[in-house]
């Protein structure tokens, strides 16, 4: 074996332990336990989703990050599973998500027994430079009324700061 095969080898080696000896996972006591109550006492949470149309259609994504401090299991995946709360007041992380792009804002709410919430997006572009932006709320989804403030958050990720490369054509 040559001296530049024997390097090679010991460098993709290398690189192949260095990913089995680290673990970025989040500790168990990090993630949200849903309360077990009856359904009568419960409040429910879950995401949406609004997607584009055109050429370069895209599903756009908003979902519940985390509970209290809590990383909900597979946000971004099980963004229509209902998350059951516990009565009383909440501090929720929602996440917007497209392709490489996200952008997150934070609510407190006082969660109402009985009572179903859906996190609501409204995805844009904005100014002369087009960034993008979504516009991120918490609605509750009997009346359609927002539970909380409108957040205006920008949009981050990807090679072009926020930038879109291609507009929706209706």
């Amino acid at each position: 074996m040559s001296t530049r095969s024997a390097l090679l080898a010991s460098c993709c080696s290398l690189l192949l332990l260095t990913g089995c000896a680290t673990d970025g996972g989040i500790p168990a006591d990090q993630y949200y336990q849903a309360p077990a109550l009856a359904e009568a006492q419960a409040a429910h949470v879950l995401g949406s989703t609004v997607m584009e149309s055109g050429l370069f259609a895209t599903n756009h994504v908003g979902f519940v990050l985390m509970i209290d401090s809590r990383f909900v299991a597979n946000g971004a995946d099980n963004w229509n599973q209902v998350i059951t709360l516990s009565p009383g007041w909440h501090h929720i992380t929602t996440q917007y998500s497209q392709s490489v792009f996200s952008a997150r804002a934070e609510f407190r709410i006082e969660a109402q027994p009985g009572a179903s919430y859906e996190v609501r997006i409204a995805p844009g572009v904005e100014g002369p430079d087009e960034r993008r932006y979504c516009n991120l709320s918490i609605v509750d989804v009997a009346t359609g009324q927002p539970v909380t403030p409108v957040k205006h958050a920008n949009v981050s990720g990807g090679q072009n700061a926020g930038r879109s490369l291609f507009r929706a054509v209706d």
